[in-house]
């Protein structure tokens, strides 16, 4: 665990992600207490129960950083009515879904003809030398990332007749975006991948947000980024000609 510690003053209109949900939050009505929390407040809220494990917001600043060795659930306990392990939930069953960990197939998949024309799932992936959008102007950090590229298994472009390092438009009912493909086994038959990039660094203004739902899950309410069929096709000499390059 470590202390991040102001460096400088915000320059201009920059503000921080505290400062900015709270004004949101306050402008729409909300009336929790959370929102009007300072960052000393979140801090102070983040480290509650951490002094038995030696860890304060005095030995923080003091330290700078501690490395935490309590371990998640080393005591054997979980939040589960039983205090276990459940792979039969009866509270899962309570809500009406399976009682048993089962695979379902993603509401996204839609019918027969829905994976007729869209063959292949997409597996879009976050920037490894990124935060968000921060360092994503950097130079060095865009070296050591490959947003251009569409990952994909050779039998899925030999289905396609594309070659390494051709251009292709990955679509979907939602949205279209162009990459160059990159044949390296690094995903299965049926699955393509691509990095998240910043959009106006990406060819033609669209990353792959433009093919993903803004529907949540059923169980969780989480995003189902990986629920998205797509169709690839290899574009034409004369298509490729007229790619718009990414912006400088």
């Amino acid at each position: 665990m470590q202390l991040s510690e102001q460096a400088i003053a915000p320059l201009g209109e920059a503000r921080s992600n505290v400062w900015l949900f709270s004004q949101l939050a306050q402008h729409m009505g909300f009336t929790e207490p959370c929102f009007r929390d300072s960052i000393d407040d979140l801090i102070e809220q983040a480290l509650e129960g951490r002094a038995d494990d030696g860890i304060t917001r005095q030995e923080l600043e003091a330290k700078k950083r501690i490395r935490v060795s309590s371990l998640p659930f080393a005591d054997g306990v979980f939040a589960t009515p039983s205090g276990k392990i459940e792979f039969y939930s009866s509270a899962l069953a309570g809500q009406g879904w399976s009682r048993c960990r089962r695979f379902t197939h993603p509401t996204n998949r839609g019918g027969a003809r829905t994976r007729i024309r869209f063959r292949s799932n997409s597996c879009p992936a976050k920037p490894t030398n990124y935060m968000n959008s921060t360092f994503a102007n950097l130079p060095g950090h865009q070296r050591m990332e490959s947003p251009g590229l569409l990952m994909m298994h050779a039998v899925d472009a030999d289905a396609r007749q594309i070659n390494e390092a051709d251009w292709v438009e990955i679509y979907n009912a939602r949205g279209k975006i162009r990459l160059r493909a990159h044949i390296n086994g690094s995903v299965p038959a049926g699955v393509v991948a691509a990095s998240l990039n910043w959009n106006k660094l990406s060819t033609g203004g669209n990353n792959v947000n433009a093919l993903t739902s803004e529907r949540l899950t059923d169980l969780g309410r989480g995003a189902t980024f990986y629920s998205t069929l797509v169709e690839v096709r290899k574009l034409s000499p004369e298509e490729a000609q007229n790619v718009f390059p990414p912006i400088d």
